[in-house]
Formats: structure tokens, C-alpha cells, sequence
């Protein structure tokens, strides 16, 4: 899930029933949040080293703190 690169992830396909997604540690890249948004999964994200997440999570179900 996510990007070819950095912030792509190989996980097990054994998502049903998973809500929420936390992050800690989005950076600039947001691919794999989205696409857990996509799921239906409400995100929870933090990372003090950004101002905010990328613009391509505008629309979704998501929380963001800037903090470590």
C-alpha cells in the first residue's frame, strides 16, 4: 500500500475490520494514509518535522498533530 517508494508499505491483505490508522512520522508523503482512507479507515497522523500532511489527504477522515 502506498507509493513505489518511500511511504510504500507491503502489509498482510487482512484489513477487514481495521477503523483507524495511526501514524506517527507522515513526513511530505501520504500515499499509504490515503490509500487506508480509501478503506474507510479514519486517520490519525503526527509528525513535527511538516507544517501539515499533503494536500492529497483534503477530503479525507484525518487528524494531525505536529509533534513527535
Amino acid at each position: 500500500m502506498g507509493g513505489d517508494h518511500d511511504g510504500g508499505y507491503l502489509i498482510p491483505d487482512d484489513l477487514e475490520g481495521i477503523s483507524a490508522c495511526f501514524s506517527p512520522g507522515v513526513d511530505e508523503t501520504s500515499a499509504f494514509e490515503l490509500d487506508c482512507s480509501k478503506r474507510g479507515m479514519d486517520l490519525f497522523l503526527s509528525d513535527a518535522s511538516v507544517e501539515s500532511v499533503g494536500p492529497e489527504l483534503l477530503g479525507t477522515n484525518y487528524s494531525f498533530e505536529k509533534k513527535f
